[in-house]
């Protein structure tokens, strides 16, 4: 599965290292800390794709 959201963009070249978390319920989408602070939701990068969980 491939996620993206273009907030992402400003990351590109700096290397953060990212604590991303997931509902294993609904992985649709995950969420990623941000290095400014606050989680962001990043959902699948094609959004035909329907919701999956484990």
């Amino acid at each position: 599965m491939d996620y993206f959201d273009g907030a992402l963009a400003v990351l590109i070249g700096t290397r953060p290292r990212l604590r991303v978390r997931y509902d294993p319920r609904d992985l649709s989408a995950i969420f990623a800390e941000m290095p400014q602070g606050g989680p962001l939701r990043v959902p699948y990068a094609d959004l035909v794709q329907l919701p999956n969980s484990l």
